[in-house]
């Protein structure tokens, strides 16, 4: 389990919030999390019945890993540093998965996403990925 001191916690969140608020997700992983990946759209579908698109697996041959948003987006990978329009997250699969399904449960019991615009225009706070990365060349990655 891991803990919210991690220098990984805050971008492990944001890339929960960010599949939370996707209609439908793209997940680049290996054969075997075909189940985890189901199992995640019935508890996502549990709090939010108006998601009714499952996501898509593509199958993915390397320890290398990513998530797509619908519109093709590209949410976090394990591997690519080239760009800060995504989420870094240098993790092995096993580590995030757990961490990730911890969070996306977490904020979903917390009612999250809610109702966006609805009495009050509360917006989510701006992702810093620059930032991220500076604090895990700083803090170390695991």
């Amino acid at each position: 389990m891991m803990r919210i001191t991690d220098p990984l916690w805050p971008a492990v969140r944001e890339v929960s919030r960010r599949c939370l608020k996707s209609a439908v997700l793209e997940f680049y992983f290996p054969a075997k999390y075909s189940q985890k990946i189901h199992q995640l759209d019935l508890l996502i579908q549990q709090f939010l019945p108006a998601r009714i698109c499952p996501s898509s697996h593509q199958i993915s041959t390397t320890t290398e890993w990513s998530i797509f948003s619908a519109e093709g987006t590209e949410i976090a990978n394990s591997k690519d540093t080239s760009s800060y329009d995504f989420v870094y997250i240098p993790m092995n699969l096993d580590d995030f998965w757990n961490a990730f399904l911890q969070c996306c449960t977490e904020l979903l019991q917390a009612g999250y996403p809610g109702c966006e615009d609805c009495i009050h225009d509360f917006k989510d706070k701006e992702w810093d990925e620059h930032l991220h990365r500076t604090t895990i060349e700083r803090d170390g990655n695991k």
